[in-house]
């Protein structure tokens, strides 16, 4: 192994910077030395971290590490060629590098083309159509969005919405719609593509669904959330992820909010 110190000094010099000069330049990578530092490297009194190793090596652009300080690397091809025989190593690769045969290939995003099930019967936006299960087509493209299991056309528009009249929607199909999404609704054998609004906060964990009336009791006794978390001993960040459904309560939280609404429990929270 060659003696760490000695290299970085030889190659310091080489680049005519002084001890100072490299410390400062080393700043730029976070490292904050002395110049007595440096010049401690070369006496062999320290030894430089991996960390300020390898910003050194960038530093004095020394890009054969293995060579530099240990031997000479077995896994360098060039490794037996003296300086005249590098230059020609190193004239020939800018002969290639300027012939597009022999550049590294542009890399060109890959399409990935998807296939959805789309539904010959639409959906509507008024009146509604019956969607058949096995009515449908399969569609091909890699503009399909991710997530998402089958399209649908919308027809017979009577409303006011972003929804056109043969417009292709795609759908991700769920167990459960967030108040406020669009969705398709399947009522009284037809079927409609809505915006789901639902005043009552309802939060379904697998087969258990909880319609939280919490919001419209307390407001409806005039009570702010502050005031009912106070009085029911809960936090009130607690009672707002309840009350937003985002949370079921526990036996305890129930009985306490309603105890302080002076009503009973199934009247806060219907289980089903």
């Amino acid at each position: 192994m060659k003696d760490l110190g000695k290299t970085i000094a030889g190659h310091r010099k080489d680049y005519r910077l002084t001890q100072s000069q490299l410390a400062e330049k080393l700043t730029e990578y976070g490292i904050y030395l002395k110049p007595n530092s440096v010049n401690a490297w070369k006496s062999g009194l320290l030894l430089p971290s991996s960390r300020q190793l390898l910003a050194i090596c960038e530093i004095l652009n020394i890009y054969d590490i293995y060579t530099e300080f240990i031997v000479t690397n077995p896994g360098n091809p060039f490794h037996n060629l003296n300086k005249e025989g590098l230059d020609k190593v190193m004239e020939y690769t800018c002969l290639l590098e300027k012939s597009s045969d022999y550049r590294i290939a542009e890399i060109i995003p890959l399409h990935v083309i998807k296939e959805r099930k789309v539904y010959y019967t639409a959906v509507s936006v008024g009146n509604g159509s019956f969607l058949d299960g096995e009515d449908y087509e399969i569609y091909s493209s890699a503009d399909i969005p991710e997530k998402t299991d089958f399209g649908v056309h919308v027809s017979r528009n009577r409303m006011k919405s972003c929804f056109h009249d043969g417009d292709l929607i795609w759908m991700e199909q769920a167990e459960q719609l967030e108040n406020g999404k669009i969705g398709i609704f399947y009522f009284d054998r037809s079927v409609y593509v809505k915006k789901l609004q639902n005043k009552r906060r309802v939060v379904v964990m697998g087969e258990e669904t909880v319609v939280c009336r919490l919001k419209e009791k307390r407001t409806s006794l005039g009570f702010t959330q502050r005031q009912v978390a106070e009085g029911a001993d809960i936090n009130v960040r607690t009672l707002i992820n309840i009350e937003k459904g985002r949370a079921i309560p526990n036996l305890l939280y129930a009985m306490k909010i309603a105890k302080f609404l002076e009503m009973g429990v199934e009247e806060v929270f219907e289980y089903r």
